[in-house]
């Protein structure tokens, strides 16, 4: 992994705190694109919650399901909640992949 694809928990909370999106969103964008899994989730929650950039569930679908595809429990989750408002079978189907990668607090939403 390159430099550029260094991606620090405690600096994307410093950043979200000081609600700074711009650097947020760069810091996030370059460990994305390097296929970091979890950024690719952050970048996929940037997306869908419009955090300093306009939501965009189809941006968000995009780079959460990059995440998923690499077994990221918590991208599956975060699909699943994009899918619940319009598909509900498949945003069953993508908690129960998560509950399956070992995030239980969508157990109860995989039933």
């Amino acid at each position: 992994m390159s430099d550029q694809a260094i991606y620090e928990l405690d600096t994307v909370v410093a950043l979200l705190q000081a609600k700074e999106y711009a650097r947020l969103l760069e810091y996030v964008r370059k460990s994305a694109e390097c296929g970091v899994s979890e950024a690719e989730c952050e970048l996929g929650n940037i997306y869908f919650c419009g955090q300093g950039v306009p939501a965009d569930p189809v941006e968000a679908e995009r780079w959460l399901t990059k995440a998923a595809l690499q077994n990221n429990p918590v991208a599956w989750n975060n699909l699943g909640t994009l899918y619940s408002s319009y598909d509900a079978q498949k945003s069953k189907q993508w908690y129960k992949r998560a509950v399956e990668l070992g995030f239980m607090s969508a157990a109860h939403l995989a039933k």
